[in-house]
């Protein structure tokens, strides 16, 4: 692996930033100075140092963030600023959303740059259990609970797997899908008669926000990795 991509992935700096402190001799491998970016080095072998402190190397980075409004599940300025820009790390580790929340949608959003991951947890066979929890216009009806779990025909565009829902009180409800189409939520309410006011992710896989304040983020400890390393297909 050359050294610029291992202190990058180490979460030292970015491609530019490396380069620089390469060239400004800051970095050690195997105890000696190095001067030359696209050194090609072992990651479990050798030793490598960056100001004298050994860089300690990670493939992949795994954060949790509680998602604000006004923010886009993505990597790049859109209408609204992305949710990446909310985590100083997330250019240096070059990390992603899976999935999306909608600008208005707050709640637990997980960020990796583990593509392989991310699109297991995505797939819809894996069944991984999403909860939503929800605020309608309207008081809700019993007979929700029947329609969401028989599967709901969306402008005749799909019909959606059976869902879970839970209702909260008059105009709160709680929902559990295994999908994630575009707008699935506010869709599925919709498709009942009702709108969505305001809608909030509390749990994806077995990952929530708790502790978390709007817009606060936290890496996963290396039991939560493991965890979710199982859903690996």
């Amino acid at each position: 692996m050359r050294i610029d991509r291992y202190l990058a992935n180490a979460g030292v700096g970015t491609r530019r930033e490396v380069h620089r402190y390469i060239m400004d001799k800051r970095v050690m491998v195997n105890g000696n100075t190095i001067k030359s970016i696209s050194l090609n080095i072992n990651p479990i072998i050798d030793r490598v140092s960056f100001d004298e402190e050994p860089v300690i190397y990670k493939e992949f980075r795994y954060f949790l963030i509680n998602k604000p409004v006004g923010y886009m599940s993505s990597t790049i300025e859109e209408r609204y600023p992305p949710v990446t820009s909310l985590i100083p790390q997330a250019d240096v580790f070059r990390l992603f959303p899976v999935g999306r929340l909608d600008v208005d949608t707050t709640g637990t959003l997980l960020l990796t740059n583990n593509g392989k991951l991310a699109h297991s947890l995505l797939n819809p066979r894996f069944h991984v259990e999403k909860v939503y929890d929800a605020v309608v216009d309207r008081p809700l009806s019993t007979k929700l609970i029947d329609d969401f779990q028989k599967g709901l025909n969306i402008n005749d565009e799909y019909v959606t797997s059976p869902a879970g829902l839970e209702i909260i009180d008059d105009y709160h409800a709680r929902v559990s899908i295994h999908e994630g189409k575009y707008h699935q939520i506010k869709r599925m309410f919709i498709a009942c008669g009702y709108n969505v006011i305001s809608l909030n992710r509390s749990q994806f896989a077995f990952l929530d926000c708790t502790g978390l304040k709007e817009g606060e983020y936290r890496e996963l400890n290396p039991e939560e990795v493991n965890k979710l390393l199982l859903f690996l297909r």
